[in-house]
């Protein structure tokens, strides 16, 4: 398994989309168990069916797969399929800096 490889790639691809979709935090960690990372989305707001924000998360995941196969990471929303532990690395949008 690559490991560092795949870890620097969801550092990168989390991070432009939270910049992107600010209203979103990633979370993720590697699990011993199952030798994967385990990668969980939450929105501070609703996020309708018909929104664009699906295919980023359906393209995202699919690129992780054409390129890691077996060992691309496993995706939840708010950790339904699975809990992260609390030294799960946080993407989150960075604070606004207020102009004075």
């Amino acid at each position: 398994m690559r490991k560092q490889e795949i870890e620097d790639k969801l550092r990168e691809e989390l991070t432009n989309i939270v910049k992107a979709y600010p209203f979103l935090t990633y979370r993720f960690e590697f699990c011993e168990k199952r030798n994967k990372f385990l990668v969980s989305v939450s929105s501070n707001r609703y996020i309708g069916s018909d929104e664009d924000i699906w295919d980023v998360f359906l393209d995202s995941e699919q690129r992780f797969e054409d390129e890691f196969g077996m060992d691309a990471p496993l995706f939840t929303s708010d950790e339904h399929l699975f809990k992260l532990s609390s030294n799960a690395v946080v993407i989150k949008p960075s604070p606004l800096v207020k102009e004075h």
